[in-house]
């Protein structure tokens, strides 16, 4: 609200009306004078603005704070008791008028002096303008004090009560209390001084030019725009049916309404599910057929509201509902006049056909309904059906929306609003007499309906001396109730009650502070431990919907609450949960609490400096809502736009949860479609046979309020419908949308057998020259599973146990990748014989096609294909227009470059670039390489492509459904240490961009530079012993040997000094002595670091300064070579890399596992027949083609976990639709297609080959990422508070956007080795990404289980985390290590230089780690980040870089913001001592 004030010596000044906010508290402070100190008395005013109902602060156009004004629900405590203040009132004053539903106390007004009277009149103003129901505004003081002339223009005393009046009143005893009161003034402020209720008078013919005037500047329709006299006409048409009205503000007309009772009430009950209205009809059964006179209205008012138009009913669909929709649909009629269910008769509703209003007044439309009320006496329902992708309007905050029955294709929604709605409501605490109203209130509720009744009957019959208070219970009440005495509060309107709410005191608060952001709402501080409930039971009736927001704030107010939570325990997880009815009035309510991310403590370490029990022990887990005093008048904004998202993938998972987390927005037509809709909790089994990326498990997702939110359709999208805007999935039912968003990422698919004759020696060789296989058409064999997603995993798991784990015949698992591993291990742990099983690996990436996927893409999304599916590995078309067949291009490898004629790798454009660009075009400008050695792609011809060098892609066209592409998994890394099946790298030293890279970039720090010589390296020399260090900024040594050799060469092998390696357990000794800017002298066993913390504590300090590896050297470290390693200074040393996993000491370890599990491992196969070409079920054997001879296999059981790309009925429904299909859904940066109302996101799709950037998609980077970032797109579209969505500019629409995430994936390997891999998004390349520079830092060994690698970039930032563990690896705190810097952790290269890290699993296990760990510090760390940046801006230029640890300037502020820090984290960081504990 922007307006203009004036000061009283006339200076004019623009300001905003705004809602407060806790860093307002300062400049509120500010404004505080010995007047407003004296009239409030003493004032926290972060507290107070942390438990106003309603905080208004008036700020100038710099965004300065000039006033401020907070009110609440009851006047100040020290005065009046709060629950009890209209008792007060009608005591000693003439105050029958006020009431808590109309009614606002002021306890505090401040402002600048000069501005004090327009300010308090603007606020003022503003505040009744915005709450429609507010009539009142009162404040209380003593007599003694005197009012500030700016209030005492507004305010009005209030007339006390005579003596003669008091003695009618109720004869009590006058206690203290009494004469205090006396000394009391109240002073009250009239809603008619400053906002009178809107004038309502019918319409007349000459109101039409006004009214036109609205309408011109509100709406888009044509009807309306196109027929100037339309509302002419509709005025004069106006009778008994046919009803106009205009409402005016001082003689000026500022809305316009026009309502029928002509209503198709059939048509309504076609559509929706009225049955809980009466079905819109009255009760006589004597009444003849209402829809032979009713009429359809024309579609309406600037909002769109509309009359449901003529179409055919549509076939039904089987869709499930959310939680809150079904509970809705379980209550019978629930009107206080209409208890009938009938469904024919007489119509009982009017419509609303147009409504225009100025937008100033919009909130105040509201004043228009008592009068169309009055028009229709004999009526009792007010309905308007509103277009779904309209805006929300506050006419409708008195109407309850009518959920569509399923199958209504119907584009709008229907909003009822009953005549008992426009009633007072009293909330009040239960009584004994209130028994049998409760009773009937709940008598048709079904769910929790015992535990409701039950815990009724306790508080009424043990606690009816004190109801409604905290009280003692007897032994009749469990120990849980006896902690947390309930309370029950009614809703009672002319004696019959329509609502009841029961709470209990939340005494759990530390265990929820500490699991869930509550903070993010309300500072904990500032709340008691006693205002904290938990809501248990609650119940309205439907017509009172609006009226919810009032009784929980009455509530909290009755019950001396400030804060409510609301515990929704997912369907089945065996907790009671309380009777909420209807659970979409608490949720249009409350907000819904983030759950946060968990330290994993290392608890016997810790010792008694480990957190509270409370808050360390699991406990089930549930999603939770919050009501606050604040949020109880704040309303959403309704979104009623129907959002459909097709696949559970955790792409779409992150996006939807995105949505629901909006505490501001409330989504009503959210659905989901996946196969086998969320994914549920099908125990570990379900979890351990494929890989997992760490992004959401079942705990996590019973913390999140989806199914609340979300409705569930449990089938497979197999067509779309653009024009009519619907999904038909499987079964024939059509979801109708406004938005669709596919994210259904990649699923295995069942591969589709070569069939030639074994005796035909067909090998992978010549197998590569043919066309891409067509669709498997045949029968999937009862023993034969593709795995997926959980759901196949624990249908494969039963017939396992059910059918083969006690025989003795083969398991082969087929495919290649993480999942292969992982489903192995999956088996022999089931009990199956390592000598059953035979592992078969398809051919590594580059020897079939160039389009095959490492293994860490084996946690894509792959839930929405189910195991019956026929889909194969045939090739959709290239392009919806021309359905040609995939191009020769896409099954053989790229081009060389010119300089790389005689390799065989492909080329890989970003082998100098450690991060994802913003831009590729500049990568893929033609080069003489480029135009001379590429060939054109044969499918290119028919592309319109701007130059023929840009045919030439470094990416390859993605055409094959089946096409495995590096890095197009939606959960997993294509990145540096990504699985992949690719052969070790070549590294060409003289071709290095990065060889000549500074030395000082990968040294800790500049400043402990004490010789300028370089370090002289020999054979004899003694390595630190502890630690695998590979530097790419090599150090200063011998050159002259014409073939270096790499320090950590692994090109062929695992390196000899990861197997052989003599020195301590624990160690991986491969790395080349110190850089010399950390040695003291030439002695390379001495090392002198200046001012370097090394504590054995673990904490940072200063080493003494002659220690050193001199003074206790290490016993001598075997060399993995026989003579001593030498490199060259322009090469760093490539990464030991393997052909199925990224890092081949990791590979090594698992092949040995299964070799002695006695597994039977095949390379380099494919599927060439099924029971020798016979029927395939059951199968019995299979056969494959090698490199040279056949395989053949007799098969009990066949596990499938090949051939992944996009499932054939989501290309059939993507291509039928004609949306652009290269290989994958084609999208813009901004995640649409070539539809503006269907959008994609996930390994899915790809990015349009306008961008010149095929070698980046959203597979290359975090999935969770993706689709937040998806959310925040769409939400621009909605969110009145982020700016208004525009169209890209042309120039920035071309650059491919970033993510910084990292790619995770994980999973339980052969031998029982718990696997992480955690790398930087990288884009795709054939042979995957090569490691330009940076340290390797290693730590164990793979074969003995406690292997622990990082891989630092040039900035010394962690961007690679293996590990490979005996024992279970504490993930969450591992990702967190994630880009950091090594000084960050512990100054770790400087501890690694002066050997006293032995072990990276102990060294993080430290107690100084969990501060990193906590899910604050990347908070903390970014408010250090601009404060620092703020000091560097106000530097000099030119000015020498400051270290914060050692410039005095800086190391005092960032001591008190980490002290800052773990006080405000205390609870969760106890083992650290805060300034307070000394």
């Amino acid at each position: 609200m922007n307006n203009t004030i004036t000061s009283s010596s006339g200076q004019v000044a623009k300001v905003t009306v705004r809602r407060s906010e806790c860093s307002d508290a300062e400049a509120i402070e500010n404004l505080l004078s010995p007047e407003a100190l004296e009239l409030f008395g003493p004032i926290n005013v972060l507290q107070l603005l942390e438990k106003a109902n309603l905080a208004v602060t008036l700020a100038s156009e710099e965004g300065d704070v000039m006033a401020h004004a907070s009110f609440f629900d009851h006047p100040v405590a020290s005065l009046v008791d709060p629950p009890h203040w209209e008792s007060f009132f009608c005591k000693h004053f003439k105050a029958d008028a006020l009431t808590p539903w109309n009614t606002l106390f002021i306890h505090l007004f401040v402002s600048q002096t000069a501005f004090s009277a327009a300010s308090f009149q603007h606020i003022m103003s503003a505040v009744f303008n915005t709450t429609a129901e507010l009539d009142f505004v009162c404040l209380l003081s003593s007599t003694s004090v005197r009012l500030d002339a700016a209030l005492d223009e507004l305010l009005e005393p209030l007339q006390r009560l005579t003596e003669e009046e008091k003695e009618e009143e109720e004869e009590e005893e006058e206690d203290e209390k009494d004469k205090a009161a006396a000394e009391l003034m109240a002073f009250v402020c009239h809603r008619r001084r400053l906002c009178p209720r809107l004038h309502v008078r019918p319409a007349r013919v000459e109101d039409h030019d006004d009214v036109m005037h609205i309408v011109a500047q509100q709406t888009k329709i044509l009807s309306v725009l196109k027929r100037p006299y339309f509302l002419s006409e509709l005025i004069e048409a106006q009778d008994e049916n046919n009803h106009a009205a205009v409402c005016e503000c001082d003689g000026t007309i500022t809305g316009f309404i026009s309502v029928t009772a002509k209503v198709d009430v059939r048509r309504l009950q076609e559509h929706f599910d009225l049955k809980h209205f009466g079905g819109l009809c009255k009760a006589e059964h004597d009444a003849g057929d209402a829809d032979d006179s009713a009429s359809h209205a024309e579609p309406h008012h600037p909002h769109e509201a509309e009359e449901p138009p003529q179409e055919p009913q549509p076939e039904p669909r089987e869709e499930p509902e959310s939680e809150g929709q079904q509970e809705c649909q379980e209550e019978d009629e629930e009107v206080l006049s209409a208890t009938s269910d009938e469904t024919s008769g007489e119509p009982n509703a009017f419509c609303i056909q147009f409504f225009f209003s100025e937008r100033n007044y919009e909130i105040r439309s509201l004043d228009l309904i008592p009068y169309i009320f009055q028009l229709f006496p004999d009526l009792d329902f007010c309905i308007i059906t509103v277009p779904t992708i309209s805006l929300d309007f506050p006419l409708l905050q008195n109407f309850l929306r009518v959920p569509p029955r399923p199958g209504s294709l119907l584009p709008s929604d229907l909003y009822i609003l009953h005549r008992d709605g426009l009633r007072s409501v009293d909330v009040r605490p239960a009584l004994e007499s209130d028994r049998d109203g409760l009773a009937d209130l709940v008598r048709r509720v079904r769910r929790g309906r015992v535990a409701l009744l039950r815990d009724l009957d306790l508080l009424l019959d043990n606690q009816a001396p004190a109801l409604g208070t905290r009280a003692h219970v007897d032994g009749s009440l469990t120990p849980t109730q006896a902690e947390c005495p309930l309370q029950a509060f009614v809703a009672d309107v002319d004696g019959i009650l329509v609502g009841l709410l029961i709470i209990r005191d939340e005494t759990n608060m530390e265990y929820i502070r500490a699991r869930y952001n509550i903070e993010n709402f309300i500072y904990f501080s500032h709340h008691g431990v006693q205002e904290h409930a938990q809501l248990r039971h609650f119940v309205l009736r439907r017509c009172f919907q609006h009226f919810s927001r009032h009784l929980f704030k009455e509530t909290l107010r009755l019950a001396r609450k400030s804060s409510l939570y609301h515990r929704v325990y997912p369907l089945g997880s065996g907790r009671e949960d309380g009777c909420v009815d209807h659970l979409d009035f608490v949720l249009d309510c409350a907000v819904p609490v983030r759950p946060r991310r968990q330290i994993i403590y290392p608890l016997e370490e810790l010792g008694f400096n480990a957190p509270a029990r409370s808050i360390t022990e699991e406990q089930a887990p549930f999603a939770l809502n919050l009501i606050s005093r604040k949020l109880t008048m704040e309303p959403k904004v309704t979104v009623n736009a129907r959002i459909v998202l097709v696949g559970a993938s955790d792409t779409g998972l992150s996006f939807l949860e995105v949505l629901c987390f909006c505490p501001h927005l409330r989504f009503n037509n959210l659905t989901l479609i996946s196969t086998h809709g969320f994914p549920a909790d099908y125990g570990p089994a379900g979890i351990k046979f494929l890989s997992t990326s760490h992004a959401y498990n079942s705990r996590e997702m019973a913390q999140l309020p989806l199914r609340s939110c979300v409705a569930e359709v449990a089938a497979k999208m197999v067509a779309i419908n653009r024009k009519s805007k619907h999904v038909v999935v499987s079964g024939g039912a059509k979801i109708p949308y406004d938005y669709l968003v596919l994210c259904t990422g990649l699923q295995y698919q069942v591969p589709c057998p070569t069939r030639v004759d074994q005796d035909q020696a067909e090998t992978n060789e010549q197998r590569k020259e043919a066309s891409f296989p067509p669709r498997y058409t045949g029968t999937v064999p009862s023993n034969f599973f593709t795995l997926n997603d959980p759901h196949d995993c624990n249908t494969a798991r039963d017939w396992l146990l059910e059918n083969f784990v006690r025989k003795s015949d083969n398991a082969v698992v087929y495919g290649k990748g993480l999942d292969v591993f992982t489903t192995v291990e999956m088996l022999l742990r089931m009990g199956v014989r390592g000598s059953c099983i035979h592992l078969v690996l398809t051919p590594p990436a580059g020897h079939v096609a160039n389009d095959n996927p490492p293994p860490s893409d084996a946690t894509d999304d792959t839930k929405d294909s189910p195991r019956e599916t026929t889909v194969t590995s045939d090739s959709p078309p290239e392009s919806d227009v021309t359905n040609d067949p995939p191009p020769e291009s896409d099954v053989t490898n790229y081009s060389p470059r010119q300089s790389d004629v005689t390799s065989d790798s492909p080329r890989q454009s970003d082998e100098t670039d450690d991060s994802p660009r913003t831009t590729t075009v500049a990568n893929d400008s033609p080069c003489e390489s480029d135009v001379t050695n590429d060939p054109p792609l044969e499918s290119d011809v028919t592309h319109d492509s701007p130059r023929e060098s840009d045919v030439a892609n470094d990416s390859p066209r993605e055409s094959d459904i089946t096409d495995e592409s590096p890095g197009e998994s939606d959960n997993d890394s294509p990145g540096e240490n990504d699985i992949t099946n690719d052969p070790p790298p070549e590294t060409d030293a003289t071709t290095d961009p990065l060889a000549e890279i500074d030395v000082a970039d990968d040294l800790p720090f500049e400043s402990d530079v004490t010789s300028d010589s370089p370090l002289e390296t020999d054979g004899t020399n003694d390595p630190p012993p502890e630690i695998d260090v590979t530097s790419d900024s090599p150090p200063e040594i011998d050159d002259s040997n014409d073939s270096p050799r790499a320090i950590d060469d692994t090109s062929e092998s695992l390196s000899e000094s990861d197997v052989t390696n003599e020195s301590p357990p624990g160690s991986d000794v491969t790395q080349s002595s110190p850089p010399a800017s950390d040695v003291a002298d030439e002695s390379a066993h001495r090392i002198g670091v200046a001012g370097s913390p090394a504590l054995e504590n673990g904490t940072s300090g200063d080493p003494p300064p002659d220690s050193g590896v001199a003074d206790d050297p290490p016993p001598e470290p075997r060399v993995a070579t026989d003579s001593p390693p030498k490199m060259i200074s322009n090469e760093p040393p490539p990464e030991p890399r393997g052909v199925y996993f990224s890092d081949a000491g990791v590979e090594s370890a698992v092949m040995a596992a299964l070799e002695a599990a006695q597994v039977h491992i095949h390379r380099d196969c494919l599927l060439m027949q099924m029971n020798n070409g016979e029927h395939p079920d059951p199968l019995t054997s299979v056969s494959f083609s090698t490199g040279s001879e056949a395989l053949q296999l007799s098969c009990g059981v066949f596990i499938n976990l090949s051939s992944r790309g996009v499932d054939y009925d989501a290309f059939g429904s993507i291509n039928s639709s004609f949306l652009v299909f290269d290989g994958r859904l084609v999208i813009d940066g901004a995640f649409r297609t070539n539809d503006a109302a269907i959008w994609g996101a996930g390994p899915l799709t790809k990015f349009s080959r306008s961008y010149y950037s095929d070698e980046w998609s959203h597979a290359n980077f975090n999935s969770k990422e993706v689709g937040q970032e998806l959310a925040t797109m769409l939400l621009r579209h909605f969110d009145p508070t982020l700016e208004a969505h525009r169209e890209i500019p042309g120039a920035a629409d071309r650059l491919v956007p970033v993510y910084k995430r990292p790619k995770i994936q994980g999973g339980t390997l052969p031998g029982r080795l718990n696997y992480l891999c955690v790398t930087k998004p990288v884009a795709s390349g054939p042979r995957g990404p090569s490691v330009a520079c940076g340290r390797r830092i290693a730590t164990g060994r793979p074969e003995s289980g406690d292997y622990f690698c990082l891989h630092l970039d040039r900035n010394q930032v962690v961007e690679t985390i293996t590990c490979l563990s005996l024992q279970p690896l504490p993930v969450h705190n591992l990702m967190c290590l994630y880009g950091k810097h090594q000084q960050l952790l512990g100054q770790l290269l400087v501890r690694l230089q002066l050997r006293q890290i032995h072990d990276l699993y102990s060294f993080f296990r430290q107690s100084w780690c969990l501060a990193i760990f906590h899910d604050r510090f990347s908070d903390f760390e970014e408010e250090l980040l601009q404060g620092d940046a703020k000091v560097d801006c106000e530097e000099p230029q030119g000015a020498a870089p400051r270290d914060l640890m050692k410039n005095p300037s800086s190391r005092a502020p960032l001591r008190i913001n980490a002290a800052k820090y773990l006080s405000f984290n205390r609870n969760l960081l106890p083992m650290f001592t805060c300034p307070e504990d000394l």
